[in-house]
């Protein structure tokens, strides 16, 4: 475990100790700003979370005050042993706020952010999510990324990511990382490319949409969490209902997960990790309790406008670009039951 006690950043000269939280909170104009700051300490002592600063004894957290010129100085850690203004650490648990101010996504990206030597060290922090072995030609590509670029996959992907967008963050890591997610989902399986499928109804519709047959993808089953969640979510129940108030099966074949005008709120996991499906086969069980259908979606991405809530899919974008993010197909197999009412609605239907 790194010695938290007596650290000096290389950089700024002080303790201050920035967490994935922290990090996680910053504009991302604010990130290239602090870029040689976060890259010197994590050399140093690496990009610890919340819970690593409070279970040390050689920390202490600062609360926010304001110095005698008017400067916020906002709360953040500081390594035990510095001089500093610092407040003893309260027992009660600390949590993450928005503590970093905003800026326009413009100034991140005019940033000219600066190529990490170092290759020894790994690319994610000790909690980090990836799984499995790596080839040594994508590590190396991957550590040719600038010290922005690597932040910006911690944020994507680090631990507390994958708990707030789980989909996301292994959407982004199985396009970089060959699928090492989804091989070890028991409820996925992995295809080598779309031909492998055998259903001719598939490909056939892979084909009419433009998507090469020669990419890999992954058909999650219907007792996934990621067929679970697509199944419980609004977007869904939405095409749902307007099927059958429509009474017309195929009245559409397609929908758009929405998104929450915050970047890490839960809500945005399957939009930035679906956007907008294409519904496969749509069917109503002969007994009206059951909704089945194959949601379908290729992992790849668009250069959008360069604003803050478009930020995760242009770095997708710039991965995808530079041969590092592999587009890949996705086919959840989904199975809903039915609510009475509209089991009811449908019943009233046939014996009309």
């Amino acid at each position: 475990m790194p010695k938290y006690k007596n650290y000096i950043n290389k950089h700024t000269k002080n303790g201050d100790i920035h967490t994935i939280e922290n990090i996680v909170n910053m504009s991302f104009g604010d990130v290239a700003r602090r870029e040689k700051e976060l890259e010197s300490q994590y050399n140093q002592i690496g990009i610890p979370s919340d819970a690593d600063m409070q279970n040390s004894s050689n920390v202490v957290f600062v609360h926010e005050y304001t110095r005698d010129d008017g400067t916020i100085v906002h709360a953040h850690w500081r390594s035990k042993g510095v001089n500093a203004e610092s407040k003893p650490i309260s027992n009660d648990k600390i949590i993450s706020n928005k503590i970093y101010d905003t800026s326009d996504e413009n100034e991140f990206i005019g940033n000219k952010a600066s190529v990490s030597t170092d290759t020894e060290k790994p690319l994610y922090p000790k909690n980090g999510v990836i799984k499995g072995k790596i080839s040594s030609d994508l590590k190396n590509n991957i550590r040719k990324l600038s010290f922005s670029d690597k932040i910006k996959e911690w944020l994507f992907t680090n631990s507390l990511t994958e708990k707030l967008l789980p989909m996301a963050a292994h959407s982004v890591i199985d396009g970089m990382y060959d699928l090492n997610i989804s091989k070890q989902n028991t409820h996925a399986t992995i295809y080598n490319s779309i031909k492998d499928l055998k259903n001719k109804t598939l490909i056939k519709k892979f084909k009419s949409l433009g998507i090469p047959e020669n990419i890999k993808g992954i058909v999650y089953d219907s007792k996934s969490s990621e067929a679970q969640k697509i199944s419980k979510s609004k977007e869904l129940n939405n095409y749902i209902s307007e099927v059958i108030n429509n009474d017309d099966i195929s009245m559409k074949n397609t929908f758009e997960f929405k998104k929450n005008i915050n970047i890490f709120s839960s809500e945005n996991d399957l939009h930035y990790s679906l956007q907008n499906v294409t519904v496969h086969n749509p069917k109503i069980s002969s007994d009206n309790k059951t909704f089945t259908c194959k949601i379908i979606d290729v992992s790849d991405f668009k250069e959008r406008p360069k604003t803050i809530q478009n930020i995760p899919n242009n770095w997708g974008y710039k991965m995808q670009e530079k041969g590092l993010y592999k587009n890949y197909f996705q086919i959840y197999e989904i199975e809903v039951p039915l609510s009475n009412k509209q089991r009811k609605l449908l019943q009233k239907r046939k014996n009309f």
